[in-house]
């Protein structure tokens, strides 16, 4: 019955978020979407989502880390929080540490690792793998505002072995 719930939510969330183009609105309201651009950590969290479910998700999840790979890096591994399309924000913010919830780097890297093992492409955890050796200064800094990152890095080693 939960797993009905889950795809019900995810057919409601993609077919009022998600645009034709393949991007995310970042809220709804009443079932119209904001005009609100999606930053990375709600491309990262619908693409965990949808991988989870796994089934005809995962080709879902897969666009959407397409456009986190098209729209969010940094060109050095890492990502920034908002699309290079968004609004012009002086500097671009790229925050690797975690607040009440994992940060969108995090979430990145993870799901990039979960479509990795859901589809066995080396790509997606080569990706995870820079996103995670770029942030590591700060994960060694801080490793109590990075724990999501620090869970993407264990989930890493598993898969590597």
């Amino acid at each position: 019955a939960s797993l009905l719930a889950a795809e019900r939510a995810a057919e409601v969330l993609a077919g009022v978020h998600l645009g034709e183009d393949g991007r995310l609105a970042r809220a709804s309201l009443g079932g119209t979407a904001s005009s609100a651009p999606g930053i990375l950590e709600d491309y990262a969290a619908v693409a965990l989502g949808f991988l989870r479910l796994g089934g005809v998700w995962t080709d879902r999840a897969g666009g959407l880390l397409e456009q986190v790979r098209e729209h969010f890096t940094d060109g050095m591994g890492g990502f920034h929080d908002t699309a290079a399309d968004a609004e012009a924000l002086v500097p671009r913010p790229a925050d690797v540490h975690d607040g009440p919830t994992a940060s969108g780097w995090a979430l990145a890297a993870s799901a990039l690792l979960a479509a990795f093992e859901a589809t066995g492409e080396e790509t997606y955890k080569d990706d995870a793998w820079r996103a995670i050796a770029r942030a590591e200064p700060a994960m060694s800094a801080n490793p109590r505002f990075t724990s999501g990152l620090h869970s993407a890095a264990e989930t890493l080693v598993r898969v590597q072995r």
